[in-house]
């Protein structure tokens, strides 16, 4: 007897390779049996991260007529006044500051580039009404906007919002046309 097959039967009881056998064939079928086949067309990432559901249903993650990237600076007459504000982001207005609001298949998100702040939620577009919901500052509200794109420029007037922050969201949304920008 060698010392390899002196080992064998400590590392191995006997009668039970044919069951390690019948465990890993069983295992590979499992395995191959469970894995699913990739897509023919996969939908791709989505450039907005997936908020939180605060509230459900969420939009089906479906292409909408205001999927893009929508940019626009804060004119002077718009800029709230310069001062810490402790629960005014992402809806603050500042001077020299550029905002963008990206929709994406279901998804928003609000960026401000002078600060970093962002914000995201859920949005339904349905005809011309954009219904924004899941917003972390407004976790149980909606936002009811009718929009509207002429060109490159898109344009939001309310028509109902139940966040609790004043005018803040509306303000924001409604102050000036964002133009499209990718």
């Amino acid at each position: 007897m060698t010392a390899t097959s002196a080992t064998w039967p400590s590392l191995v009881p006997s009668g039970s390779l044919g069951a390690m056998r019948r465990a890993i064939a069983i295992f590979a079928l499992l395995a191959a049996a469970c894995s699913s086949e990739v897509p023919a067309e996969p939908t791709p990432p989505s450039a907005v991260p997936y908020p939180y559901p605060f509230t459900t249903p969420t939009p089906a993650r479906e292409q909408t007529a205001l999927d893009g990237v929508w940019e626009r600076n804060v004119p002077d007459e718009l800029a709230g006044p310069e001062g810490k504000c402790v629960r005014c982001p992402p809806y603050r207005l500042e001077l020299g500051d550029t905002n963008t609001l990206t929709i994406d298949r279901g998804t928003f998100e609000i960026e401000h580039e002078l600060h970093g702040w962002t914000n995201e939620g859920h949005v339904f577009v349905e005809g011309d009404l954009a219904r924004f919901i899941n917003d972390p500052n407004c976790t149980s509200a909606e936002g009811v906007y009718r929009w509207r794109v002429s060109g490159d420029e898109l344009t939001f007037e309310l028509v109902e919002d139940g966040c609790a922050f004043g005018e803040l969201r509306p303000r924001y949304l409604t102050s000036t046309p964002w133009t499209r920008s990718g």
